[in-house]
Formats: structure tokens, sequence, C-alpha cells
């Protein structure tokens, strides 16, 4: 995962989550079982947007070109040449990122999916 696909995951994120609390609050007059409704279809929709980003094609909208000419400096930089070469130095062992990413996503997912069970059951 990088870290472009994390930012857009947090910002859908923030969307997903103010959304359900804005209609949660739209619902205060109603019964309990709504709310509790609106709560747990916000929680899948937080659970489902990674699995739908990956999954789902993206769709890449194309910047103005008045934008691109008023604003050059959003234009990529192209990389300054290296004056000289650095010495080789052995890397480190890594951790795999996408394994340490899994990890991090679904073990609080089960978590949460197991406590949604208990709460709907």
């Amino acid at each position: 995962m990088t870290m472009d696909l994390l930012i857009e995951l947090a910002w859908k994120s923030v969307l997903c989550a103010g959304a359900a609390l804005a209609l949660l609050r739209l619902f205060r007059s109603r019964s309990a079982a709504e709310k509790a409704l609106v709560a747990h279809l916000g929680l899948v929709a937080l659970i489902l947007l990674p699995l739908a980003s990956l999954w789902l094609p993206s769709i890449e909208l194309p910047a103005p070109g008045a934008v691109a000419e008023a604003l050059p400096m959003l234009a990529p930089a192209e990389p300054a040449p290296l004056a000289m070469a650095a010495p080789a130095v052995e890397a480190a062992p890594r951790i795999d990122g996408a394994a340490a990413t899994f990890a991090a996503y679904f073990v609080p997912l089960l978590v949460l999916l197991a406590a949604l069970a208990v709460a709907v059951l």
C-alpha cells in the first residue's frame, strides 16, 4: 500500500463516518433500533471501504488545462542528478509492508465484526 492510498482511505473514512454521524443526529427523535441500524451500516461502510478501494476501479479526473497553466508548481519536478554515488550500504532486514498493513487492518476488523455480531444477536 502506498501513502497516497492511505491518505485517500483516511479522507474517505472521515466522509463516511461524518455522514453516519450526521444521519444519527437527524435520527435523534427516532427509535433506538433505527439509530442502531444507521450506526451499524456506517460501521460496515467503514469496514468495506478499503476493500472497495482496492477492488473497484478508480476514476481519474484530469486537471483542467487552465489550472495546470496557472499553477506550474503543481507540475512534477525532475529529480536533480546525483553529484556522486553514495557508498553501498547493506540494507537491514525489512518488514513486509503488505503483511504489516494486512495485520494492522484485519485484526481490528475481526474484533469490530465480533462486537457487531454480539450486538446484533
